[in-house]
């Protein structure tokens, strides 16, 4: 009855949008299941992995309850990990619109400085590349897709 009427009012449920968009056609989870052909056992070994997790997570919200130093420390990792996020946003946008600037400003000078600019622009971008540590992407999400 319900799956009827999701795809009736052409609803996209959470395992459909895993395993149809592309830009989850590497993740783990969707590896996983389409190691399988029967699409009855794919959509069987999803919601059980989905389950492990459910519980997984449940365990630790229990062990945070219990265990203040893990919630504090649990905590400080993650604002540990926003700061790096935030920091590295906005070295990587700054030092992307500096290099931009640097760029018109060199289409605009005389001969002599045009090189002088490009120069700087160049010895920028590559401090800017040093100084900045490439995390692996993470696929952005447009939107919450629920089951």
């Amino acid at each position: 009855m319900r799956a009827k009427k999701v795809s009736e009012r052409g609803y996209q449920t959470l395992y459909g949008w895993l395993m149809s968009s592309n830009a989850y056609r590497r993740h783990p989870i969707r590896r996983f299941v389409e190691t399988v052909k029967n699409p009855y056992l794919q959509k069987l070994i999803y919601m059980s992995t989905h389950l492990g997790f459910t519980i997984l997570t449940g365990f630790l919200c229990i062990a945070y309850w219990q265990y203040r130093w893990l919630n504090t420390a649990f905590l400080i990792a993650m604002f540990g990990v926003s700061l790096w996020n935030g920091g590295t946003y906005y070295i990587d946008y700054f030092s992307k619109q500096y290099q931009r600037i640097m760029q018109q400003s060199v289409v605009h000078a005389p001969a002599a400085q045009q090189q002088q600019a490009s120069a700087m622009a160049e010895r920028a971008a590559d401090l800017m590349r040093a100084a900045t540590v490439q995390l692996p992407s993470q696929p952005e999400h447009g939107h919450d897709h629920h089951d």
